[in-house]
Protein backbone atom coordinates (compact mmCIF):
# COMPACT_ATOMS: atom_id res chain seq x y z
CA UNK A 1 0.00 0.00 0.00
CA UNK A 2 1.15 3.55 -0.66
CA UNK A 3 -0.13 7.11 -0.71
CA UNK A 4 -0.11 9.53 -3.64
CA UNK A 5 -0.73 13.26 -3.81
CA UNK A 6 -3.18 14.56 -6.41
CA UNK A 7 -1.67 17.18 -8.75
CA UNK A 8 -4.63 17.64 -11.13
CA UNK A 9 -8.38 17.18 -10.97
CA UNK A 10 -9.00 13.41 -10.86
CA UNK A 11 -12.32 11.70 -11.55
CA UNK A 12 -13.32 8.61 -9.61
CA UNK A 13 -14.17 5.68 -11.86
CA UNK A 14 -15.52 2.18 -11.32
CA UNK A 15 -12.88 0.58 -13.57
CA UNK A 16 -9.65 1.78 -15.20
CA UNK A 17 -11.03 3.58 -18.24
CA UNK A 18 -12.52 6.96 -19.13
CA UNK A 19 -15.30 5.16 -21.01
CA UNK A 20 -17.41 4.77 -17.84
CA UNK A 21 -19.21 7.76 -16.35
CA UNK A 22 -17.14 9.56 -13.66
CA UNK A 23 -18.55 9.47 -10.16
CA UNK A 24 -19.48 12.59 -8.16
CA UNK A 25 -16.95 14.50 -6.04
CA UNK A 26 -13.69 14.32 -8.05
CA UNK A 27 -10.38 14.70 -6.25
CA UNK A 28 -8.61 18.06 -6.37
CA UNK A 29 -4.90 19.05 -6.22
CA UNK A 30 -3.50 18.44 -2.77
CA UNK A 31 -5.75 15.51 -1.88
CA UNK A 32 -3.99 12.39 -0.61
CA UNK A 33 -5.18 8.97 -1.81
CA UNK A 34 -4.28 5.61 -0.30
CA UNK A 35 -3.49 3.11 -3.07
CA UNK A 36 -3.48 -0.66 -2.68
CA UNK A 37 -2.88 -1.70 -6.29
CA UNK A 38 -1.44 -0.45 -9.58
CA UNK A 39 -3.15 -1.91 -12.64
CA UNK A 40 -3.01 -1.62 -16.40
CA UNK A 41 -6.03 -0.04 -18.04
CA UNK A 42 -6.85 2.40 -20.81
CA UNK A 43 -3.99 4.42 -22.32
CA UNK A 44 -4.80 8.06 -21.58
CA UNK A 45 -1.57 9.06 -23.26
CA UNK A 46 0.46 6.72 -25.53
CA UNK A 47 3.00 6.14 -22.76
CA UNK A 48 0.77 5.80 -19.70
CA UNK A 49 -1.81 3.08 -19.12
CA UNK A 50 -1.18 2.80 -15.37
CA UNK A 51 -4.11 3.35 -13.05
CA UNK A 52 -4.31 3.47 -9.28
CA UNK A 53 -6.89 1.41 -7.40
CA UNK A 54 -7.68 3.11 -4.11
CA UNK A 55 -8.50 1.21 -0.93
CA UNK A 56 -12.15 2.28 -1.35
CA UNK A 57 -12.32 0.40 -4.68
CA UNK A 58 -12.33 3.42 -7.01
CA UNK A 59 -9.83 3.89 -9.86
CA UNK A 60 -7.79 6.99 -10.71
CA UNK A 61 -5.47 7.55 -13.66
CA UNK A 62 -1.87 7.71 -12.44
CA UNK A 63 -1.00 10.74 -14.60
CA UNK A 64 -3.00 13.01 -12.33
CA UNK A 65 -1.13 12.13 -9.15
CA UNK A 66 2.42 12.73 -7.94
CA UNK A 67 4.31 9.45 -8.04
CA UNK A 68 7.24 10.85 -6.04
CA UNK A 69 5.77 9.64 -2.79
CA UNK A 70 8.84 8.70 -0.73
CA UNK A 71 8.08 11.40 1.81
CA UNK A 72 4.52 10.16 2.26
CA UNK A 73 4.93 6.39 2.25
CA UNK A 74 7.31 3.83 0.75
CA UNK A 75 6.67 3.24 -2.98
CA UNK A 76 5.50 -0.18 -4.10
CA UNK A 77 6.52 -2.39 -6.99
CA UNK A 78 3.83 -4.21 -8.95
CA UNK A 79 4.60 -7.20 -11.19
CA UNK A 80 4.08 -6.60 -14.91
CA UNK A 81 1.79 -9.62 -15.13
CA UNK A 82 -0.64 -8.37 -12.50
CA UNK A 83 -4.21 -8.58 -13.76
CA UNK A 84 -6.62 -5.68 -13.86
CA UNK A 85 -9.01 -6.00 -10.96
CA UNK A 86 -12.56 -4.82 -11.55
CA UNK A 87 -14.10 -2.82 -8.72
CA UNK A 88 -16.31 -5.01 -6.56
CA UNK A 89 -19.58 -3.59 -7.84
CA UNK A 90 -22.24 -5.75 -9.45
CA UNK A 91 -22.43 -5.35 -13.22
CA UNK A 92 -26.12 -4.36 -13.13
CA UNK A 93 -25.07 -1.35 -11.03
CA UNK A 94 -22.33 -0.46 -13.52
CA UNK A 95 -24.81 -0.60 -16.37
CA UNK A 96 -27.33 1.55 -14.56
CA UNK A 97 -24.69 4.13 -13.67
CA UNK A 98 -23.87 4.51 -17.36
CA UNK A 99 -27.57 4.44 -18.35
CA UNK A 100 -27.22 2.93 -21.83
CA UNK A 101 -30.95 2.17 -21.85
CA UNK A 102 -33.94 2.93 -19.65
CA UNK A 103 -34.09 -0.17 -17.49
CA UNK A 104 -37.29 -1.76 -16.30
CA UNK A 105 -38.77 -3.89 -19.07
CA UNK A 106 -42.34 -2.92 -18.24
CA UNK A 107 -44.95 -5.36 -19.58
CA UNK A 108 -42.26 -7.61 -21.10
CA UNK A 109 -42.54 -11.34 -20.38
CA UNK A 110 -39.42 -13.47 -19.97
CA UNK A 111 -39.39 -17.26 -19.99
CA UNK A 112 -36.54 -19.05 -18.21
CA UNK A 113 -35.67 -22.64 -19.15
CA UNK A 114 -33.62 -23.79 -16.18
CA UNK A 115 -33.62 -25.64 -12.86
CA UNK A 116 -36.85 -24.01 -11.74
CA UNK A 117 -37.43 -21.15 -9.34
CA UNK A 118 -37.89 -20.81 -5.58
CA UNK A 119 -40.20 -18.42 -3.79
CA UNK A 120 -37.58 -15.86 -2.82
CA UNK A 121 -38.70 -12.52 -1.34
CA UNK A 122 -36.89 -10.64 -4.13
CA UNK A 123 -38.92 -12.49 -6.76
CA UNK A 124 -42.40 -12.93 -5.34
CA UNK A 125 -43.90 -10.00 -7.25
CA UNK A 126 -41.87 -10.71 -10.40
CA UNK A 127 -42.74 -14.34 -11.16
CA UNK A 128 -45.99 -15.56 -12.66
CA UNK A 129 -46.31 -18.73 -10.58
CA UNK A 130 -49.60 -19.62 -12.26
CA UNK A 131 -47.79 -20.05 -15.59
CA UNK A 132 -44.55 -21.49 -14.21
CA UNK A 133 -44.30 -25.27 -14.15
CA UNK A 134 -42.04 -28.32 -14.15
CA UNK A 135 -41.72 -30.55 -17.21
CA UNK A 136 -39.75 -33.20 -15.31
CA UNK A 137 -41.62 -36.51 -15.24
CA UNK A 138 -43.43 -37.09 -11.95
CA UNK A 139 -43.19 -33.50 -10.73
CA UNK A 140 -45.85 -30.86 -10.27
CA UNK A 141 -45.74 -27.29 -9.08
CA UNK A 142 -42.83 -24.86 -9.08
CA UNK A 143 -39.61 -25.89 -7.35
CA UNK A 144 -35.84 -25.39 -7.60
CA UNK A 145 -33.60 -27.97 -5.97
CA UNK A 146 -30.37 -26.50 -7.33
CA UNK A 147 -30.60 -22.71 -7.18
CA UNK A 148 -29.37 -21.90 -10.67
CA UNK A 149 -32.75 -20.86 -12.04
CA UNK A 150 -33.45 -18.75 -8.96
CA UNK A 151 -30.14 -16.90 -9.37
CA UNK A 152 -30.81 -16.27 -13.06
CA UNK A 153 -34.23 -14.84 -12.24
CA UNK A 154 -32.76 -12.58 -9.56
CA UNK A 155 -30.22 -11.07 -11.95
CA UNK A 156 -32.98 -10.35 -14.44
CA UNK A 157 -35.71 -8.96 -12.24
CA UNK A 158 -34.99 -9.46 -8.53
CA UNK A 159 -35.86 -6.47 -6.40
CA UNK A 160 -35.37 -6.11 -2.66
CA UNK A 161 -33.02 -4.41 -0.20
CA UNK A 162 -30.08 -6.62 -1.31
CA UNK A 163 -30.40 -7.02 -5.09
CA UNK A 164 -31.89 -5.03 -7.94
CA UNK A 165 -32.03 -6.71 -11.31
CA UNK A 166 -31.88 -5.27 -14.79
CA UNK A 167 -35.55 -5.46 -15.79
CA UNK A 168 -37.42 -5.21 -12.49
CA UNK A 169 -40.71 -4.38 -14.20
CA UNK A 170 -40.71 -7.52 -16.35
CA UNK A 171 -42.70 -10.65 -15.58
CA UNK A 172 -40.89 -13.98 -15.36
CA UNK A 173 -42.22 -17.42 -16.19
CA UNK A 174 -40.09 -20.40 -15.18
CA UNK A 175 -40.08 -23.79 -16.90
CA UNK A 176 -38.16 -26.39 -14.93
CA UNK A 177 -36.18 -28.63 -17.30
CA UNK A 178 -32.92 -29.11 -15.38
CA UNK A 179 -33.48 -30.98 -12.10
CA UNK A 180 -30.41 -30.78 -9.91
CA UNK A 181 -28.90 -28.37 -12.44
CA UNK A 182 -28.56 -30.99 -15.20
CA UNK A 183 -30.71 -30.62 -18.31
CA UNK A 184 -33.24 -33.40 -18.77
CA UNK A 185 -33.60 -33.74 -22.55
CA UNK A 186 -37.12 -35.14 -22.36
CA UNK A 187 -38.23 -32.28 -20.10
CA UNK A 188 -36.64 -29.72 -22.40
CA UNK A 189 -38.35 -31.23 -25.44
CA UNK A 190 -41.75 -31.21 -23.72
CA UNK A 191 -41.26 -27.61 -22.59
CA UNK A 192 -40.37 -26.46 -26.11
CA UNK A 193 -43.33 -28.30 -27.60
CA UNK A 194 -45.66 -26.71 -25.05
CA UNK A 195 -44.36 -23.27 -26.00
CA UNK A 196 -44.74 -23.89 -29.71
CA UNK A 197 -48.25 -25.25 -29.26
CA UNK A 198 -49.74 -22.49 -27.17
CA UNK A 199 -47.48 -20.17 -25.19
CA UNK A 200 -45.15 -18.30 -27.58
CA UNK A 201 -47.77 -15.61 -28.04
CA UNK A 202 -47.42 -14.82 -24.32
CA UNK A 203 -43.60 -14.57 -24.25
CA UNK A 204 -41.16 -11.89 -25.46
CA UNK A 205 -37.72 -13.25 -24.52
CA UNK A 206 -36.48 -16.77 -23.73
CA UNK A 207 -33.42 -17.30 -21.52
CA UNK A 208 -31.48 -20.57 -21.91
CA UNK A 209 -28.56 -20.44 -19.46
CA UNK A 210 -27.88 -24.13 -20.07
CA UNK A 211 -26.35 -26.52 -22.57
CA UNK A 212 -28.07 -29.25 -24.59
CA UNK A 213 -27.35 -32.82 -25.59
CA UNK A 214 -26.27 -33.05 -29.26
CA UNK A 215 -29.30 -35.23 -29.98
CA UNK A 216 -31.46 -32.23 -29.04
CA UNK A 217 -29.83 -29.83 -31.48
CA UNK A 218 -32.29 -30.21 -34.38
CA UNK A 219 -35.41 -29.90 -32.21
CA UNK A 220 -33.91 -26.94 -30.34
CA UNK A 221 -33.06 -25.14 -33.59
CA UNK A 222 -36.59 -25.79 -34.83
CA UNK A 223 -37.94 -24.33 -31.59
CA UNK A 224 -35.73 -21.24 -31.91
CA UNK A 225 -36.81 -20.68 -35.51
CA UNK A 226 -40.50 -20.97 -34.67
CA UNK A 227 -40.05 -18.65 -31.72
CA UNK A 228 -38.31 -16.06 -33.88
CA UNK A 229 -41.10 -16.25 -36.46
CA UNK A 230 -43.44 -15.04 -33.71
CA UNK A 231 -41.08 -12.26 -32.60
CA UNK A 232 -39.65 -14.09 -29.58
CA UNK A 233 -35.91 -13.56 -28.98
CA UNK A 234 -33.84 -16.42 -27.53
CA UNK A 235 -30.70 -15.71 -25.50
CA UNK A 236 -28.26 -18.58 -24.83
CA UNK A 237 -25.18 -19.19 -22.69
CA UNK A 238 -22.64 -20.27 -25.26
CA UNK A 239 -19.60 -21.24 -23.21
CA UNK A 240 -16.77 -20.06 -20.97
CA UNK A 241 -13.10 -19.28 -21.71
CA UNK A 242 -13.72 -19.64 -25.44
CA UNK A 243 -14.86 -23.27 -25.05
CA UNK A 244 -17.84 -23.68 -27.38
CA UNK A 245 -20.72 -25.78 -26.17
CA UNK A 246 -23.47 -27.45 -28.18
CA UNK A 247 -25.91 -24.58 -27.84
CA UNK A 248 -23.29 -22.24 -29.35
CA UNK A 249 -23.99 -23.89 -32.73
CA UNK A 250 -27.54 -22.54 -32.85
CA UNK A 251 -28.50 -19.88 -35.37
CA UNK A 252 -30.97 -17.02 -34.84
CA UNK A 253 -30.11 -16.54 -31.17
CA UNK A 254 -28.22 -13.98 -29.08
CA UNK A 255 -25.12 -15.76 -27.75
CA UNK A 256 -23.36 -14.82 -24.52
CA UNK A 257 -19.91 -16.01 -23.42
CA UNK A 258 -17.57 -15.28 -20.53
CA UNK A 259 -13.86 -15.73 -19.97
CA UNK A 260 -11.02 -14.93 -17.62
CA UNK A 261 -8.38 -12.24 -18.24
CA UNK A 262 -6.07 -14.41 -20.39
CA UNK A 263 -8.73 -15.60 -22.84
CA UNK A 264 -10.34 -12.16 -22.77
CA UNK A 265 -7.03 -10.57 -23.80
CA UNK A 266 -6.60 -13.07 -26.65
CA UNK A 267 -10.05 -12.23 -27.95
CA UNK A 268 -9.39 -8.51 -27.58
CA UNK A 269 -6.24 -8.92 -29.67
CA UNK A 270 -8.12 -10.81 -32.38
CA UNK A 271 -6.40 -14.15 -31.70
CA UNK A 272 -9.72 -15.86 -30.98
CA UNK A 273 -12.92 -15.09 -32.84
CA UNK A 274 -16.52 -15.98 -32.18
CA UNK A 275 -19.88 -14.40 -32.80
CA UNK A 276 -21.21 -13.74 -29.35
CA UNK A 277 -21.23 -11.14 -26.61
CA UNK A 278 -17.97 -11.63 -24.70
CA UNK A 279 -17.78 -10.68 -21.02
CA UNK A 280 -14.90 -10.62 -18.56
CA UNK A 281 -16.05 -12.81 -15.68
CA UNK A 282 -17.14 -10.96 -12.57
CA UNK A 283 -19.23 -12.27 -9.70
CA UNK A 284 -22.77 -10.97 -9.35
CA UNK A 285 -24.86 -11.27 -6.21
CA UNK A 286 -28.31 -12.73 -6.72
CA UNK A 287 -31.17 -14.61 -5.08
CA UNK A 288 -30.65 -18.22 -4.10
CA UNK A 289 -32.41 -21.09 -2.32
CA UNK A 290 -34.05 -20.75 1.10
CA UNK A 291 -34.44 -16.99 0.70
CA UNK A 292 -30.65 -16.55 0.75
CA UNK A 293 -28.19 -14.83 -1.60
CA UNK A 294 -25.24 -16.15 -3.57
CA UNK A 295 -22.77 -15.06 -6.24
CA UNK A 296 -22.49 -16.29 -9.80
CA UNK A 297 -20.11 -15.09 -12.51
CA UNK A 298 -20.18 -17.52 -15.44
CA UNK A 299 -21.83 -17.28 -18.86
CA UNK A 300 -25.19 -18.11 -17.28
CA UNK A 301 -25.11 -14.94 -15.19
CA UNK A 302 -24.28 -12.71 -18.13
CA UNK A 303 -26.92 -14.39 -20.27
CA UNK A 304 -29.41 -13.28 -17.63
CA UNK A 305 -28.03 -9.73 -17.79
CA UNK A 306 -28.36 -9.61 -21.58
CA UNK A 307 -31.90 -10.99 -21.34
CA UNK A 308 -32.76 -8.20 -18.91
CA UNK A 309 -31.22 -5.60 -21.22
CA UNK A 310 -33.22 -6.96 -24.17
CA UNK A 311 -36.43 -6.78 -22.14
CA UNK A 312 -35.60 -3.17 -21.32
CA UNK A 313 -34.89 -2.37 -24.98
CA UNK A 314 -38.21 -3.88 -26.06
CA UNK A 315 -40.08 -1.81 -23.48
CA UNK A 316 -38.22 1.46 -24.07
CA UNK A 317 -38.36 1.32 -27.86
CA UNK A 318 -41.89 -0.15 -27.88
CA UNK A 319 -40.74 -2.72 -30.41
CA UNK A 320 -43.49 -4.54 -32.22
CA UNK A 321 -43.53 -8.29 -31.70
CA UNK A 322 -42.44 -9.46 -35.14
CA UNK A 323 -39.43 -11.08 -36.77
CA UNK A 324 -37.75 -7.68 -37.32
CA UNK A 325 -37.51 -7.21 -33.55
CA UNK A 326 -34.48 -9.54 -33.46
CA UNK A 327 -32.42 -7.46 -35.91
CA UNK A 328 -33.31 -4.21 -34.16
CA UNK A 329 -32.29 -5.59 -30.77
CA UNK A 330 -28.95 -6.85 -32.14
CA UNK A 331 -28.14 -3.40 -33.47
CA UNK A 332 -29.05 -1.67 -30.22
CA UNK A 333 -26.93 -4.15 -28.25
CA UNK A 334 -23.95 -3.08 -30.36
CA UNK A 335 -24.70 0.57 -29.67
CA UNK A 336 -25.01 -0.09 -25.93
CA UNK A 337 -21.66 -1.86 -25.87
CA UNK A 338 -19.88 1.23 -27.14
CA UNK A 339 -21.73 3.59 -24.84
CA UNK A 340 -20.12 2.05 -21.75
CA UNK A 341 -16.75 0.88 -23.05
CA UNK A 342 -14.43 1.42 -25.99
CA UNK A 343 -12.22 -0.47 -28.39
CA UNK A 344 -9.00 0.10 -26.43
CA UNK A 345 -10.14 -1.14 -23.06
CA UNK A 346 -11.33 -4.61 -22.08
CA UNK A 347 -14.03 -3.89 -19.52
CA UNK A 348 -16.61 -6.07 -17.71
CA UNK A 349 -19.22 -5.39 -20.39
CA UNK A 350 -17.51 -5.82 -23.75
CA UNK A 351 -19.63 -7.24 -26.56
CA UNK A 352 -17.48 -7.35 -29.68
CA UNK A 353 -19.94 -8.84 -32.11
CA UNK A 354 -23.41 -10.31 -32.16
Amino acid sequence: MMKVKVIAKLNKRLWPSTSNVPLPEPLIPGDIVEIDKIVEGEYIHPSNNKWYKAINGFYFWSGGANQEVDTIAPPVTVAESEEVQVAQTDLPALLKLNKPVSFGGKDVKILILDSGISKHNALMSKVDFTKSKSFVRGESGVIDDHGHGTMIAGIMAGNDEVIKGISTESTIVSYRVAPGGAVNSNALFLAMQNLIASELSNIDVINMSLDINPVMFASTQDFVNKSLAQGVITVVASGEDMQRNEIDKLANVIKVSTCGPTAFKRFHEGKDKRESLIFLQHNITSSSLNNSYSSIGNDSAYTAIVTGIIASIIAEKKLLKNQQRFAVVKQILKEISFSITNESTPNPFKPYSV
